[in-house]
């Protein structure tokens, strides 16, 4: 007896929400607006059951949003086009989760294309594995989506995205944290002082003695590499460098000053 009359007041309520809708359609009254919503909230919360929490968000995070995409279809259905509701909220409430799970659950954020083929992936996994009692190839996988296996691939790839490894964790098989295995001390971010202090020295010389400073220091090349370079004697060569190192020398010493 008792089933009956659930039965019968499920066929109401359906018979009832089908009827607001209509109405609603016609006069936008905010009242049956709010009871449309809630009458199908059951559906958005199991849709949004199905997403998660997942990265920074939490649950309630995820119902809000299938909430405001019910809101939405709720707003947008048009019951004279014979289509059903729930199919028509269902494909709304899923492409807002979708989206929501694209834009803020990942470390980095893929493509569209990307994230739905990665999310067809998923699916067909579970499908194929649960069809063959074995994990899927690739190729099987490929051939179920209707994509090539580099496709698969990539899906793969931008599935690494979804959750960024922590610098504080060790590595697998390691002890110390990732943090401390990884880069080191630039030797050459000492000389970056030292540098931008010599090519403001280096200014107080002539263009020629630069030349003879930079073969000399730089370039490594001896005086008599220097003098066959360009065209000159060994002892001008000479001269040159201890000119312009004493130059140098009493820049230096004008700064310390």
């Amino acid at each position: 007896m008792s089933l009956s009359v659930e039965a019968s007041r499920s066929r109401h309520s359906s018979v009832d929400l089908r009827d607001a809708r209509f109405e609603y359609a016609r006069t936008r009254d905010p009242v049956l607006r709010e009871r449309l919503v809630l009458g199908h909230m059951g559906l958005a919360m199991q849709l949004a059951r199905r997403f998660g929490p997942r990265g920074g968000q939490s649950q309630d995070d995820v119902n809000q949003v299938a909430c405001l995409a019910l809101v939405k279809a709720v707003e947008g259905f048009d019951p004279t086009r014979g289509l059903r509701f729930s199919s028509y909220a269902t494909a709304a409430i899923l492409g807002e989760l979708k989206r929501n799970l694209r834009d803020h659950s990942w470390s980095v954020r893929p493509s569209r294309s990307a994230h739905d083929l990665y999310l067809a992936m998923e699916s067909a996994l579970d499908e194929l594995t649960h069809e063959l009692r074995r994990r899927p190839t690739l190729s099987e996988l490929a051939s179920r989506l209707g994509v090539s296996v580099d496709d698969i691939l990539h899906a793969q790839e931008v599935g690494g995205g979804r959750v960024a490894a922590s610098l504080d964790r060790p590595p697998l098989g390691g002890r110390e944290a990732l943090v401390d295995s990884i880069g080191g001390d630039d030797v050459e971010l000492r000389r970056v002082e030292q540098r931008a202090t010599l090519r403001t020295l280096l200014g107080v010389l002539s263009e020629h003695e630069r030349d003879v400073v930079r073969l000399r220091f730089q370039n490594g090349m001896s005086q008599a590499a220097i003098a066959e370079s360009i065209g000159a004697s060994q002892m001008h060569v000479s001269r040159v460098l201890r000119r312009a190192l004493g130059q140098l020398r009493a820049a230096v010493g004008e700064d310390a000053r």
